[in-house]
């Protein structure tokens, strides 16, 4: 189906990216205050059990995406079920960053436009990119990824002079019940959406080692989204950041060094329309070989157009307004739960059975 092949560096590049991804714009969650920043940091280390099933997975079945992988384990009737909720979660996954960015965009910058215009634009780059094959993907990320790390440390750098650091005390004045909630739902957005990379996980070249791929994506990954909560913490303090939808962005746009540097705010964008686009892709991409899957389709980038345009339309219709939306992201991160941990889990469960068995009937062929 894909013979595209890439490299270590590539995955890594393009994992960041997807974990940066909405996350730098609508923000992790704030339910632990000015200690936020120490639930995202826990949350890098619950993320790793995750990172190491997942990794697991693809070492029992290294030629195979989550789909094969489940066909192959669970037959044709139960692997069906199973590869349409992935299906599913994929492309609602997809329509709600590409609405993340459709409202942010209409709210800090064009409110006049309408939203389906930013829609297909970020569908078409999606589109055309992974019609040239998952390694164009994976080329232009590791381009990409430096910019946007230097976007992040130049704001964090620049609005020094603006930080009120008595914002971020008292450290570790909430309770830890409060500090692990927010960590779980740092957790589940964004770290445990790498599940969807386990459709990727077939491309990347044999020598290379999916552990390592994911341990130092959400490191690395959530690093970044560490150094971001604190600037805006810093920056903004806690009860206007909680008031702001998209509080990065204006973190940024008090930044006005006289005539010399003024509207970095347009940089700041500029990471969030390239990082939403990696994530958008990465949903597309594991969606339509999941389609492609069920429906015993070999070439999966036949469907890349109208699942893209799936996508978008689904993006228009999820929700009525920004409101409504970030409401939902609240309600939709504990669904993950069930696909990032529970059926991943189960998966791997009967996988580790499956290879048993076969190497003990291998066995007794051979002695038999």
């Amino acid at each position: 189906m894909e013979k595209s092949i890439i490299s270590s560096k590539q995955l890594i590049s393009i994992m960041i990216l997807f974990i940066v991804g909405s996350s730098l714009i609508t923000g992790t969650s704030t339910i632990a205050k000015q200690d936020s920043w120490i639930s995202i940091i826990i949350a890098m280390f619950m993320a790793v059990p995750l990172a190491l099933i997942y990794a697991r997975l693809s070492k029992l079945f290294p030629e195979k995406n989550i789909y094969d992988i489940i066909y192959h384990i669970f037959g044709k009737k139960i692997s069906f079920l199973i590869s349409i909720l992935y299906v599913f979660y994929a492309l609602l996954l997809g329509a709600l960053v590409i609405r993340n960015f459709t409202e942010y965009i209409q709210i800090s910058s064009l409110p006049e436009t309408p939203q389906f215009i930013f829609a297909i634009f970020m569908g078409t780059i999606c589109f055309w990119v992974l019609k040239h094959g998952i390694e164009v993907l994976g080329r232009g990320c590791v381009f990409i990824l430096p910019f946007v790390v230097f976007v992040v440390l130049i704001t964090l750098i620049l609005t020094i002079k603006d930080m009120n650091f008595s914002n971020i005390e008292p450290m570790l004045g909430q309770d830890f019940k409060t500090i692990l909630s927010g960590s779980f739902s740092s957790l589940l957005f964004p770290f445990g959406e790498v599940v969807l990379f386990l459709a990727v996980l077939p491309t990347l070249r044999k020598k290379s080692s999916p552990y390592k791929a994911y341990i130092i994506s959400i490191f690395i990954g959530g690093g970044i989204l560490v150094v971001a909560m604190v600037r805006n913490i810093l920056v903004l303090g806690v009860p206007t950041m909680n008031s702001l939808y998209f509080s990065s962005y204006y973190a940024a746009s008090i930044l006005d060094i006289g005539e010399f540097l003024s509207r970095i705010e347009v940089l700041v964008t500029g990471n969030f329309v390239v990082t939403g686009i990696v994530k958008t892709a990465i949903c597309l991409y594991s969606s339509t070989v999941g389609i492609a899957k069920v429906f015993n389709i070999d070439n999966y980038k036949l469907l890349l157009a109208p699942t893209m345009l799936f996508i978008i339309a689904f993006s228009g219709l999820i929700f009525k307004n920004a409101m409504e939306m970030f409401k939902y992201i609240d309600t939709f991160r504990y669904y993950d739960v069930f696909f990032q941990f529970i059926l991943p889990m189960v998966i791997l469960i009967f996988a580790e059975i499956k290879v048993r068995k076969d190497k003990r009937a291998l066995k007794c062929d051979v002695v038999c």
